[in-house]
């Protein structure tokens, strides 16, 4: 008897201005899927081929099945219209980290209006007509550690100092102290500044207190601005997806899945365990280990800062643990996490084996289902067949 487990996909259309993926090619991998396994959804874009969507939404009502549009918030839109880009602690751009063409990870500043008015613009002029039955909202952060430091440490703009006075947090002393961390790497009295002391409730606690209050306020922020998104794309008929970092990441770019969860109907925290690049588990948490001081906790979180190569696969026990506890949160929001089923040998060097190890990790820690990710088009048919066996046995 198949297993009550959903499966939803996800794939990668094309960047903006780049080549979009045509329809026979992806009807092609649908039609593998849908007759060795029943998905759920697909998640796909975010290039701006409406005709494409029109046949795919034909394609999984058929099925059906629902369709959704990946959507980047807070970065790649500059494509379309000019937007306010998130500056450092000294008033520059932050720079960006290309992963490949038509995916850049250059971010917008969150508090600015011009730039939430854009976004709600852009669905409405290049996507809306398609009739989507949601919107898949990514990019909702700040920029992470892969960055760089000055990533973690913003956005300074004029808006976000006076969203951070309004809020309360002492902006100077904050800026006072991202310059003596920035500044004073090699000097001993500053690791405590950048000591990291604890983790608990997906809330980390700092030597330095004002990080906390900082970090707390880029939660407040992102969450602010992704209410209001999220009620306007409600307000036109669409069901709302967030993808999200693990919680003991998105914690440093402003996401927390408390808040989040309040605002949308679905999160998908990546579970990227063998990637090397931005978002994946090994990635990211060797570049936290690098930022910050976390000898006293790392091996509590599985991280390990001597673990800077892509045959690093992150442990499973801490993404089951943090599974668990956003399961437990009793918000409306269902939690499905993401893990890679693509393979890029570079970046992601996705085996069989893996993906069979992650479906029954998810599965064990009582979430609903799954999605495969982030694009099934890169999948090979080896890594697909782990699916239908794990939902046969």
């Amino acid at each position: 008897m198949d297993k009550k487990f959903k499966i939803h996909l996800q794939a990668f259309s094309g960047g903006l201005g780049q080549q979009a993926i045509n329809f026979k090619a992806i009807k092609s991998k649908l039609d593998w899927i849908f007759s060795n396994f029943t998905a759920s959804s697909l998640i796909i874009g975010w290039h701006q081929n409406n005709q494409l969507y029109r046949d795919l939404k034909s394609y999984m009502h058929g099925m059906g099945a629902k369709i959704y549009l990946w959507f980047p918030v807070f970065s790649e839109l500059g494509y379309f219209r000019t937007f306010h880009p998130v500056l450092d602690h000294k008033g520059m751009e932050i720079s960006n980290n290309k992963l490949k063409e038509g995916e850049n990870f250059d971010f917008y500043c969150p508090t600015n209006n011009l730039n939430i008015a854009n976004i709600k613009g852009i669905y409405e002029e290049y996507y809306s007509g398609v009739g989507f039955d949601g919107i898949f909202l990514d990019k909702i952060r700040y920029p992470s550690f892969s960055n760089g430091p000055e990533g973690i440490y913003s956005c300074f703009c004029q808006e976000c100092q006076v969203a951070m006075n309004e809020y309360g947090l002492d902006t100077s002393g904050i800026l006072r102290l991202i310059e003596a961390v920035s500044t004073g790497e090699k000097q001993a009295g500053n690791q405590a500044l950048k000591t990291i002391k604890g983790y608990n409730n997906f809330t980390y606690q700092f030597e330095e207190q004002l990080w906390q209050s900082f970090f707390e306020f880029k939660s407040y922020n992102i969450s602010r601005s992704i209410k209001e998104l999220s009620h306007s794309f409600k307000e036109a008929g669409l069901e709302v997806g967030l993808d999200t970092f693990a919680p003991f990441l998105g914690y440093f770019v402003g996401q927390d899945l408390r808040q989040l969860a309040g605002y949308c109907d679905f999160i998908k925290p990546m579970f990227y365990r063998n990637t090397w690049a931005p978002a994946g588990l090994p990635f990211e948490s060797h570049l936290l280990y690098k930022a910050f001081n976390m000898n006293s906790i790392g091996s509590e979180l599985n991280i390990s800062k001597t673990s800077a190569s892509t045959n690093w696969l992150f442990p499973g026990e801490l993404v089951t643990e943090e599974v668990r506890a956003l399961s437990n949160l009793g918000s409306r929001a269902a939690i499905i996490p993401g893990f890679e089923v693509n393979r890029y040998n570079e970046i992601a060097p996705i085996e069989p084996a893996y993906v069979a190890e992650n479906l029954e990790l998810f599965f064990q820690s009582g979430v609903e289902g799954v999605i495969l990710s982030w694009d099934i088009m890169h999948a090979p048919e080896e890594n697909l067949a782990i699916v239908k066996q794990f939902l046969d046995n």
